[in-house]
């Protein structure tokens, strides 16, 4: 709907058109809007497939207005708290709601994103869980990846190294980390983390709240980074201190894949999807968070690496990529 973005150079490479409608946050102007018939004139899709809250209500407005019979809608997140979002937001899922009903299907990727809709209002003809999907040899476990990673950022072999990579937004909580850490510091354990993401620049809004706690020797602020299959075999473990709209994290399928144990709140499927391999903990709950960040620095070595092993395991048995495209490919044909 905006730009090209992070991964529109790798999609054209992939020999997939991609078209751009050039949007500015906000309401669609007339150019965009004039943008989107014209390619979906051009087009004539069979089926229109629609991504998140804004796409699918601009999508299937459009598509109705042009006659395309089969329109289906994604949703990728839970109990998302709209208070920290703009009312054009709110809007846009009060009347997603109450169209639901006109559109020929509405994908989950979680069980959590379902059981919230349903609670929320929407009433699709049909509904599809598709857990996220992802590929097993891109993310792997990589000696090589592990030990340019970082040397890059001056971290040796031995030291444990944990990472997080999420957006700065008030749903992924850095905040809960941050303090995690603090707790941690507190008992003489000063774990190294690297924080990937828009707004996890050096001189972004993140570093004050480094600097606040006095965390700049343990947190390497990375910002927005195109290639994390390189960026997540150099680290021991991951941690998302989400608060609240979870559905599938995508990154906590990537590292559990890439052999990762995973830390999590417990937001949306993300228990069900780590099982036994990591360690869950309640939402917006530094102690808690510390105590399981201690848990897994405290580890032995064997066991720490049979949790990896199971991380990859598990994940390999439910989202490999090739059986999710399959999902996929099979709800379109039966519509």
């Amino acid at each position: 709907m905006m730009g090209r973005g992070f991964f529109g150079p790798a999609i054209e490479r992939g020999g997939v058109r991609l078209y751009t409608l050039d949007m500015r946050r906000g309401m669609p102007s007339p150019a965009s809007v004039y943008r989107l018939i014209k390619i979906l004139r051009m087009e004539r899709p069979d089926i229109l497939q629609t991504w998140l809250y804004h796409a699918d209500l601009l999508g299937f407005v459009f598509g109705k207005i042009l006659g395309i019979k089969k329109i289906i809608w994604n949703v990728r997140c839970s109990n998302i708290a709209f208070k920290n979002y703009t009312f054009l937001t709110r809007i846009v899922v009060w009347l997603l709601r109450i169209l639901s009903r006109f559109s020929s299907a509405v994908i989950v990727n979680s069980e959590a994103g379902y059981a919230h809709h349903v609670a929320f209002g929407y009433k699709p003809p049909k509904w599809k869980i598709i857990p996220n999907g992802f590929d097993l040899d891109r993310f792997q476990p990589n000696e090589s990846l592990r030990l340019r990673f970082r040397a890059l950022i001056g971290v040796s072999e031995d030291e444990m190294l944990a990472g997080m990579v999420a957006r700065l937004d008030p749903q992924k909580d850095h905040a809960c980390l941050l303090d995690a850490l603090s707790l941690l510091a507190k008992e003489g354990l000063r774990l190294k983390t690297v924080f990937v993401g828009r707004g996890c620049e050096p001189d972004g809004a993140l570093s004050l709240e480094v600097k606040r706690r006095e965390l700049q020797d343990v947190a390497f602020l990375m910002g927005e980074m195109k290639n994390v299959a390189e960026l997540l075999p150099g680290l021991d473990f991951l941690i998302l201190s989400s608060a609240y709209g979870e559905g599938f994290p995508n990154v906590v399928g990537e590292a559990m894949a890439t052999g990762l144990p995973v830390v999590a709140t417990d937001v949306g499927d993300t228990a069900k999807i780590i099982g036994t391999t990591g360690r869950v903990v309640p939402p917006r709950n530094p102690p808690e968070l510390a105590a399981a960040l201690k848990f897994m620095i405290t580890l032995d070595k064997d066991t720490f690496k049979g949790l990896g092993v199971a991380a990859r395991a598990n994940i390999s048995r439910t989202s490999d990529i090739k059986t999710i495209v399959s999902e996929f490919n099979a709800l379109y044909r039966k519509l």
